[in-house]
This record gives C-alpha cells, sequence and structure tokens, in this order.
C-alpha cells in the first residue's frame, strides 16, 4: 500500500488516498486552503512533492491558535526556500534558511482562532505559502507511514 496525499486548491480539499494494485480508496477528507499573505513567493504551485520531515512541535509551540498547531509536514518544494524565514524561529527540524534549496513548505494547521487582514480564519487564514488545514487532518497525517507524497491539483470545477 501507498499513501498519497491530494491538495485541491478549487475544492479547498486535502484527501488522503491508499494506492493498491487493486485501485485507489479514500482514506479521509479534510478541508484546507492555501491562501497567502502579501509577503510570501505565492501560493504553493502545482504539481507532485515528497515529503522532508514530520515534525511535532510541544508546549506553547503546539497550540491550536498557534502559526502551526502540533504538526508540521514539510516537503521539497523547489525554488520555495526562504518563503519560511517566520520559521527560523524554530531549532527542531522546522524548515529555516540553512536547510538548503527547496525546503521552506509545508502542511499544518495552527491559527484556528482569530482572523487574517481578510477576515479569514481556521484552515483558510493565510500563510507565507503553506497549506494550512485542521487539527484532525494533521493527526490523521501524523499516523501515515513515510515518506509521503503530495499531489496539489489547480483544476477548475
Amino acid at each position: 500500500m501507498r499513501t498519497l496525499i491530494v491538495f485541491d486548491r478549487v475544492n479547498k480539499l486535502l484527501a488522503i488516498l491508499s494506492l493498491t494494485p487493486l485501485g485507489t480508496e479514500i482514506i479521509a477528507e479534510y478541508p484546507a486552503a492555501n491562501n497567502t499573505t502579501a509577503t510570501s513567493r505565492g501560493p504553493w504551485p502545482a504539481g507532485l512533492f515528497k515529503s522532508d520531515k514530520l515534525v511535532q512541535l510541544d508546549g506553547e509551540q503546539a497550540d491550536p491558535n498557534g502559526p502551526y498547531g502540533e504538526w508540521f509536514l514539510r516537503f521539497v518544494v523547489p525554488d520555495r526556500d526562504g518563503v519560511d524565514d517566520a520559521l527560523d524561529l524554530y531549532n527542531d527540524g522546522l524548515p529555516d534558511k540553512n536547510d538548503g534549496p527547496g525546503v521552506g513548505m509545508g502542511i499544518h494547521a495552527g491559527r484556528r482562532d482569530g482572523v487574517d487582514s481578510q477576515g479569514r480564519s481556521g484552515y483558510e487564514r493565510a500563510t507565507l505559502g503553506c497549506i494550512r488545514t485542521t487539527t484532525e487532518a494533521m493527526d490523521k497525517i501524523a499516523t501515515l507511514e513515510p515518506p509521503l507524497q503530495l499531489v496539489v491539483l489547480n483544476l477548475s470545477s
């Protein structure tokens, strides 16, 4: 069995799929968005990406209202290194400017309550380029066996 995460930007959906020789099964679906701040390098590009590391935050960093929530799944995304300067506060596996090319985007929750400058909250709240989803989605992702792959779709419905 192989697990695949699919992010559908148009439908604001993060799906976890199980791929086997006999077919594909949807394990779970969660709301997710990729709204970005004006200071980011923009939204996640379409394509296939391999996970680099799953980081579990602790203490106050794991707050559902903090920037990331309890989990941060980081990916290698070409030409996106350096977008994560806000993450340089942490020296525990989260991406930073010393990580090398293309490491610096991820999937995470956080910012559950409160709103961004556009009035969006929860999974729709803006990021510096990461996909934001729910705590429940990240708890499920944390149970999956690495390495994980992400497909980002930009299809219109």
